[in-house]
């Protein structure tokens, strides 16, 4: 290890789309998305059968330990967010 130490943040936003509504993705910066509900998601990042970033795949097992509805997952005090992602 050359001493450098990295200290992630990965905040994890939950958004809604109203029906029919249809995402706006900057080309220059997302390669592909697709719609996949909670449950497999994470059961396929656990099982290591999707491909996902290494940040990703530490991250989900402690949004796992929240529950099993998104909707139901405490949000987060905004004043421990870092400065881009408060309201």
């Amino acid at each position: 290890m050359d001493g450098v130490v990295e200290l992630e943040q990965c905040p994890v936003y939950a958004g809604r789309l109203a029906p029919g509504g249809a995402l706006a993705l900057a080309a220059d910066e997302v390669d592909d998305a697709e719609w996949v509900g909670w449950a497999e998601f994470s059961a396929d990042v656990l099982a290591g059968t999707r491909a996902v970033s290494t940040w990703c795949r530490e991250q989900v097992p402690q949004l796992v330990a929240l529950g099993s509805d998104p909707d139901r997952w405490p949000e987060a005090d905004n004043r421990l967010l870092p400065p881009a992602a408060r309201l």
